[in-house]
């Protein structure tokens, strides 16, 4: 008896332990599992805020956005609770079949369980695994058609700005090239009237030449300002991409436990 009470303590002192690292290594998940909801919340509002409808250009309304995250959030915290609970049935599982083989290996006096009642229970419970992993890949792909249809709404009206800008820079670019010809003209123009009259007290002339010399100036700097917006737009677009592809990754890998596997000790939800 003396034995065997040793033995228990041990494995209660063990289990003790254990519990307490599990406890926490689960507040450290807590905490990280917060901050990365927080980003997520705020890169999809940034997002939202920004989408605008592919045919009327109009940005989607402020309510409609709330409640596209009100329900997301609903439906990621019933997949956390629903995960809860499979990792608790999982738990109870692994305890039940541990129990089992410390008692075989204590004494055959021990055994205090029905083994055709555990099995049926085993049983039942891999059948609410079942259905709990069911309702787990539907809700994911819930979540990720929500993701694709931001993300496309996100590329449409990058794609449109992007478009646009390229239609802008065109019309300057064919602006340029009709008033370098007029100032090739006027070139000659003054040429001619140089060599005949010359520009010497022909005042409407000259101020007509200074003015023409202005508005080239200032076309041309609307040109370079122009391809720098162009290039910036560029740019947004690509790192748009990167992060829509970087989310829709993460949002497509599901971790699904086996049918009787254990649940290792360093195992939580995928969120």
């Amino acid at each position: 008896h003396d034995n065997l009470r040793q033995k228990l303590w041990t494995i209660n002192a063990a289990n003790e332990a254990s519990a307490r690292e599990q406890t926490l290594r689960l507040q450290q998940k807590k905490v990280e599992e917060k901050e990365l909801r927080v980003a997520l919340t705020q890169l999809r509002k940034q997002t939202s805020s920004k989408a605008e409808h592919s045919k009327t250009g109009q940005h989607l309304p402020a309510g409609l956005v709330d409640t596209l995250e009100a329900n997301d959030l609903k439906k990621e915290l019933e997949v956390a609770a629903v995960q809860l609970e499979h990792i608790k049935l999982r738990h109870r599982l692994h305890r039940e079949e541990k129990l089992i083989r410390q008692k075989e290996e204590l004494a055959d006096g021990l055994h205090l369980i029905d083994f055709e009642q555990l099995k049926i229970e085993n049983q039942t419970y891999n059948e609410k695994i079942e259905e709990r992993n069911e309702e787990l890949l539907k809700l994911r792909r819930k979540i990720t058609s929500v993701v694709q249809i931001f993300a496309h709404k996100e590329h449409t009206r990058l794609e449109a700005q992007r478009t646009a800008m390229d239609a802008q820079v065109l019309a300057h670019r064919d602006t340029l090239m009709h008033i370098k010809r007029r100032r090739d003209v006027l070139r000659q123009q003054s040429a001619r009237m140089r060599q005949s009259n010359g520009l010497f007290g022909n005042l409407p002339l000259l101020h007509d030449y200074e003015a023409k010399c202005h508005q080239k100036e200032d076309l041309e700097q609307q040109i370079v300002a122009l391809r720098a917006a162009y290039g910036q737009a560029t740019q947004d677009v690509v790192e748009y991409k990167q992060k829509l592809y970087t989310l829709s990754i993460a949002n497509l890998m599901p971790s699904v436990p086996s049918r009787f596997a254990a649940a290792p000790s360093s195992a939580r939800p995928a969120i």
